[in-house]
């Protein structure tokens, strides 16, 4: 196949013009945006109490941030995972 655009020069060229022309009038039909809208799958949100035990944890953060959380719309699932914070 390189043999035969090798011996057919303006084929080639005529192929390669063909192929950046059709680029070039499509690229105008791609939609583009500044700030696009996107679907987020999942949120993780991590938070940090130096040396309070798993139930502490639970009991002072845990809880208050899935209260506030379900009054945002959307959120079809939260799972909470409370875990010994280790002294800094």
């Amino acid at each position: 196949m390189i043999a035969w655009f090798v011996r057919n020069r303006v084929a080639a060229n005529l192929l390669l013009f063909g192929i950046s022309l059709g680029g070039l009038l499509t690229i105008r039909g791609v939609p583009q945006e500044l700030l696009p809208e996107t679907r987020t799958s999942m949120l993780a949100v991590r938070t940090d109490y130096p040396g309070a035990s798993a139930a502490v944890v639970e009991d002072a953060v845990l809880r208050r941030l899935e209260g506030a959380l379900r009054h945002v719309s959307g959120i079809g699932e939260m799972t909470g995972l409370p875990r010994d914070c280790p002294v800094a």
